[in-house]
């Protein structure tokens, strides 16, 4: 029984190994749109540790969500290597 025991915390702890690497290769975050959903979605990502960026065409969305909760203002993507990009942006047709 021990040796089950053993190697289940064994592929316990090499998954968790995994998810600690992949959070060290994937650390910037830019997410475009900072509205209702992009907003939130900055926030969460934000409190998960990672490094995270907001655009918006509103620059006072921006500026808002910077001074609130201290999401980093981009407006060059070219400026930064980031490793993920999320796409918050509402597709309605007015």
């Amino acid at each position: 029984m021990q040796n089950n025991d053993s190697q289940a915390f064994s592929s316990i702890l090499e998954c968790y190994i995994q998810v600690i690497d992949l959070a060290m290769i994937c650390s910037k975050v830019l997410i475009i749109g900072l509205g209702q959903l992009g907003l939130a979605s900055a926030k969460y990502v934000k409190e998960r540790g990672f490094d995270t960026y907001g655009y918006d065409i509103n620059t006072e969305a921006m500026a808002a969500a910077h001074r609130n909760a201290g999401i980093k203002q981009v407006t060059d993507f070219g400026s930064h290597d980031f490793d993920i990009h999320n796409l918050c942006v509402n597709s309605q047709t007015q």
